[in-house]
């Protein structure tokens, strides 16, 4: 995996035509990033599936209960944590990651496309991503407060993706009665991929875009 860093924000609608020429309409995604500050390991919720990394990122174990309050409550709450919140565009080879510490980050599989995009964009790509320094300084957080309430970014993600948070049940009922109806996050990315706002009332040509 390359990254590169993209530091002119300017660029980012130049970058996604691109990639969609090439790599077809991407899914916007939003991921949960949580991991202590003095360990390496790494939990991620995306797609309502948390996942446990320790060292090799490729190698994940991914977590069957699906009451998250009770999974965090096994994990050192006397740990600080960072807690990162971030949305991302998918495309088959690629991702462009939106909001990171690193700033926006595109995160290339083939080796071709990253010379492409080092080349066309002005680019400069980083074999690992921790050699880029943080441009944002994270700040640490514990899982719960002191009354047991589970971190409200945690809490949010959940919200918004309609993951259940407190319960054992993965009924879609539950799920629903969990979620937010507010999608205001994804009318950056749409107008980004198709060039008109999510909220317009002027007909368009129809768009196979994946949310």
């Amino acid at each position: 995996m390359k990254y590169l860093i993209l530091k002119d924000k300017k660029k980012i609608k130049s970058i996604i035509n691109y990639l969609i020429s090439i790599e077809s309409l991407p899914k916007i995604q939003r991921r949960l990033n949580i991991f202590p500050v003095d360990d390496t390991f790494q939990i991620e919720i995306l797609n309502n599936r948390v996942s446990y990394r320790r060292g090799n990122r490729k190698k994940a174990i991914f977590i069957e209960n699906k009451n998250l309050k009770y999974f965090f409550k096994t994990l050192d709450n006397s740990k600080e944590y960072y807690i990162n919140d971030i949305s991302f565009l998918r495309f088959n080879n690629c991702s462009l990651l939106f909001d990171t510490y690193h700033g926006t980050i595109i995160s290339v599989e083939s080796e071709q496309l990253c010379q492409n995009l080092e080349r066309k964009f002005k680019l400069t790509h980083y074999d690992n991503i921790n050699d880029h320094k943080f441009i944002v300084n994270p700040k640490s957080e514990h899982l719960f407060d002191e009354v047991g309430v589970l971190n409200s970014k945690i809490r949010n993600y959940g919200i918004k993706t309609g993951l259940d948070i407190r319960s054992t049940s993965t009924s879609l009922k539950v799920r629903l009665s969990n979620m937010s109806n507010d999608y205001s996050y994804l009318e950056y990315y749409y107008e980004n991929i198709m060039n008109h706002h999510l909220l317009s009332t002027v007909s368009h040509q129809k768009k196979n875009v994946q949310l």
